[in-house]
This record gives C-alpha cells, structure tokens and sequence, in this order.
C-alpha cells in the first residue's frame, strides 16, 4: 500500500514538473541588414554634369543653364584660354539665364580681340555664338576630365585662377592644324554637389 502510495506521489511529481516548466524559447529570426544605396560617384557627378552642360549649349536652353551655375561663385566668361581675374565678365545664375536668353541684351565688354586688340563688345547671345559654343562640343570625341593636354601658345592658368575648381575640357579638330577650337568648363563643389564656374573657350592665338 505503501509502494502504491510512492508511486502515485511520484507520478503526480512529474506531472506538476512538467506542467510548471517552461515553454520552449522560439528563435526570432534577425532583420535582414538594411541595403545602404550608394550615390553616384565623384567622377560619376562631374561627367554627368559635364554633359549636361554640353547639351544645353548645344540646344542653347540658358536657363538650365542657369540651375547649374554656382550660387555663390557665380560664372565666369574667357574668350580665350588665359583668365584675367581682373577683366573677366562674371554673372549671377540669373543673370545668365535672362541675359543670354534676350535679343535685347546690351552689349558687354568681354574682352579683346588676339591679333588686332579690338574690343570684343557682344551681346551675350552674340558673345556666346562666337565665344562659347562655336563649334559642336557635346558631339567631340575628345574630352579630357582634370586634365587637359597643353596646346597652343597661350597660358592655361586655370590651377591659378580657380584652385579649388575640376576642369573638363571638350577638343574639337579643325580642317587645318590651327583651326582647332576647346571649351573649358570650371566646375566647384558646393554641398556635395558640382556646379559650374567658368566657361573658358580656347583656341590659337598669335
């Protein structure tokens, strides 16, 4: 009677051990790691904003052109491939998009004549037929992003006169040996992101 009475306090034992023990932790499953989108690369920003800018000279739209220019620094104009900081003509983001987009624009000393010293006094829609986009530079198979190949004989300053700037050049071949014709864009960071800050045309000079 007794073992009986063992073996029922023994069975109930177990069953209260069992009741009372605890449940089995479920495994939560870990978050996937969030994916980090990278943005476009340093150089990846340049030739898009280089190209860009090729594209609406070419289509002659000065007021995309305008969103690209630097909002502090402004753009500068050069003629020809050496900048004088002192007799450069500057213009404000809006500046640039009124101006050149007017057939009544006044006519602006932009510079002198290589040669003769003549005054260049343009309008800014003249000015940039001549000086600017005077041949096809978004369609030129050479372009040269940082640096560019020394020719001609005038004095490329730009490291000088824009120190802190990225310089993307487009080279366009003439028929003759002489008759070669270059863009220069200037281009600045400002919160991480490239705008422009010169347009310097290039070709050869006396």
């Amino acid at each position: 009677m007794k073992f009986f009475s063992l073996k029922i306090l023994l069975v109930g034992a177990v069953l209260v051990a069992a009741c009372t023990a605890a449940p089995p932790v479920k495994k939560v499953a870990e978050a996937p790691a969030p994916v980090v989108e990278k943005g476009p690369s340093d150089e990846e920003q340049l030739r898009r904003i280089a190209d860009t800018t090729l594209r609406a000279l070419h289509d002659k739209d000065y007021k995309r052109i305008s969103e690209l220019v630097h909002p502090v620094e402004g753009l500068t104009f050069s003629p020809y491939g050496y900048v004088n900081s002192e007799k450069t003509v500057q213009m404000t983001p809006e500046e640039v998009g009124i101006r050149f987009s007017s057939d009544t624009a006044r006519r602006v000393l932009w510079g002198f004549f290589d040669g003769t010293g003549d005054s260049i006094k343009l309008t800014p829609k003249a000015y940039a037929q001549r000086f600017i986009y005077d041949r096809d530079f978004a369609g030129s198979d050479s372009m040269y992003f940082r640096k560019t190949p020394p020719r001609g004989n005038t004095l490329n300053n730009l490291e000088y006169a824009f120190p802190d700037g990225v310089v993307v050049e487009s080279f366009v071949p003439g028929k003759k040996e002489m008759d070669w014709k270059a863009l220069r864009m200037v281009f600045e960071k400002y919160n991480d992101r490239y705008y422009i800050v010169a347009l310097v045309h290039d070709e050869w000079t006396i």
